[in-house]
This record gives structure tokens, sequence and C-alpha cells, in this order.
């Protein structure tokens, strides 16, 4: 039996320019994840996509705060 932290999930995102237009969006299913977890899949997914189109300088949005300190740290 999985953990109570631990569930299916489905993680997705959308990249814009900085004046708001679509680049790409995407989603991904996690069979067993936890919601912190998948929030960091889903913001490596997108930057992995972004990478394989040739960009290099992107601001990462999320709501999800100990993510956002996870990265920074």
């Amino acid at each position: 039996m999985a953990p109570a932290d631990v569930s299916f999930a489905t993680v997705g995102g959308i990249m814009r320019y900085q004046n708001g237009g679509w680049i790409l969006g995407f989603n991904r299913f996690f069979k067993n994840c936890s919601v912190f977890d998948a929030e960091l899949w889903g913001i490596l997914d997108g930057l992995a996509l972004l990478m394989d189109r040739g960009y290099d300088n992107v601001l990462i949005q999320t709501d999800n705060l100990e993510a956002a300190k996870t990265i920074q740290d």
C-alpha cells in the first residue's frame, strides 16, 4: 500500500514568450508520485523541452512554494 502522500498525479505546463505568445504546452501522467515530486518533475520536463528547442533564458513560475525554495537552494 502506498503512503498517504503518494498517489496518481498528472503534471502539465505551458511555455510562453515574454509578450504572452504561445510556445508550447505539455502534460505527463505519473502512476505513483507525491505532489512535491510531481511539481519538480513538471518543472524539469518543461525546462528539458525548452532546452531541446534552443531556449536558454527562462523564468519559472510555480504556485508551489516548497518546490521554488528547493530550486533556489
